[in-house]
């Protein structure tokens, strides 16, 4: 019988809370933060406060919600800083190429570009400073952050050139889990709280899972 999977943002009757009050450090204030994450709280909602909600309106809530608040907590906003940055973070490394590329794209380093496009924000936080924890959506051939940018221009601009390039089904369920985790771990790192264990073992398991599926269905073949 071949296994089912099933993500957890989908199944109301498991919680499984990312951090506890105790957790929080009693000298850190964070009502300046919180005051900020109110409407990227509203958008995350949506992953289990509304059960009939479509998929494709869960997918651009949680883009909505990571656009947010990498606007919110980085660089002000501004496109200098932001490519200031990048240029401090990966200077001469021998992959800077592969990461240029994803961050400062030839859209994004256009002149007549002045803000920070979706994908070099999705990228920027999958990134990080090489963090290893999303690994496998930046250390690739494709470009996983334009591929979520692409999606989401498709379900917001429909046209047929869009749809060859969006994710659908399985493929946008599982960009659902990819990036509400992204988004949890964020949070939780603003609010001085390191879920990256947690976040990294989630992963793993989901990533196991899809290796089964895989070999379940090459058997059926």
């Amino acid at each position: 019988m071949a296994a089912r999977r099933e993500l957890e943002i989908y199944d109301s009757y498991v919680w499984d809370y990312n951090f506890t009050l105790n957790q929080l450090s009693a000298d850190k204030d964070i009502n300046k933060e919180l005051e900020k994450l109110v409407p990227i709280f509203n958008l995350y909602l949506s992953l289990f406060k509304y059960r009939d909600m479509p998929l494709e309106m869960i997918f651009l809530n949680i883009v909505q919600a990571l656009e947010t608040f990498h606007s919110r907590f980085f660089y002000g906003n501004k496109k200098r800083k932001y490519v200031e940055s990048v240029m401090e973070r990966f200077p001469d490394t021998e992959d800077f190429g592969q990461l240029k590329r994803k961050l400062l794209s030839t859209t994004q380093m256009d002149e007549n570009c002045s803000y920070i496009i979706l994908a070099s924000r999705l990228n920027d936080l999958l990134i990080g400073n090489q963090n290893t924890l999303f690994y496998d959506y930046w250390e690739c051939e494709y470009d996983y952050g334009q591929i979520i940018a692409d999606t989401r221009h498709y379900y917001t601009h429909y046209g047929s050139s869009k749809e060859k390039k969006a994710l659908k089904g399985k493929d946008l369920e599982e960009a659902i889990f990819v990036l509400s985790s992204l988004l949890e771990y964020h949070i939780c790192l603003v609010l001085g709280i390191d879920i990256e264990d947690k976040i990294r073992q989630s992963l793993h398991n989901h990533n196991s899972w899809k290796q089964l599926e895989k070999a379940q269905i090459r058997e059926m073949e």
